[in-house]
């Protein structure tokens, strides 16, 4: 699904979006210049393959919304967000039941990648058994926020270099708070510098 300029998806009750390749970026779904996209209820993104976004890529201005058993899983991405890559002033939304687990990004941010002032907003997620070369689980920087509360679950994430679990630098800010866990082999690296 390739959406340009000003764009809705809506995807729900049971889509599947599965064995999906791109050459360049979004096995599955590509947004952006301001697309948006809401993926709810019983969603399945499983085995898609592209360059940046495994299963989703979003960038300029977009919206990414997953909500309701939403599965992420087994996507892989050559360098960056095995899972979903998102970046240049554009927001992520995960939440009730969303399970993003067993991506692989060559470089980058296993489940996800955000990249250039990008919000990344979790409640009541899972996040496992990602891997990357950095950031196993998620991967942020340049001015991303990322904002993890409510029974959010990081574990068994893997990183050959930096942050089994999240890796963030430049100016990046992570909140953890009401019952994040971040388990078994995971790491949080942040850089020496204040952020």
């Amino acid at each position: 699904v390739h959406m340009w300029g000003y764009c809705l998806l809506e995807a729900q009750r049971g889509v599947t979006l599965d064995s999906n390749h791109a050459v360049n970026n979004g096995g599955a779904v590509y947004l952006a210049e301001f697309s948006s996209a809401e993926v709810s209820r019983n969603v399945s993104m499983h085995s898609n393959t592209a360059r940046d976004g495994g299963a989703t890529f979003a960038a300029n201005g977009c919206a990414l919304a997953l909500s309701g058993s939403v599965s992420v899983g087994n996507n892989a991405a050559d360098q960056r967000g095995g899972g979903i890559a998102i970046s240049v002033d554009s927001t992520v939304y995960l939440s009730d039941g969303v399970r993003m687990e067993g991506n692989v990004a060559g470089t980058r941010g296993g489940a996800v990648y955000a990249g250039l002032r990008v919000s990344v907003i979790a409640s009541s997620v899972v996040i496992s058994e990602n891997t990357a070369q950095d950031g196993g689980g998620i991967f942020a920087r340049d001015g991303c926020e990322l904002t993890l509360s409510g029974s959010v679950s990081v574990g068994n994430n893997a990183a050959d270099q930096r942050g089994g679990g999240i890796y963030a630098y430049g100016d990046s800010t992570v909140y953890l708070s009401d019952g994040v866990r971040t388990v078994s082999y995971t790491h949080l690296t942040l850089p020496t510098k204040r952020i």
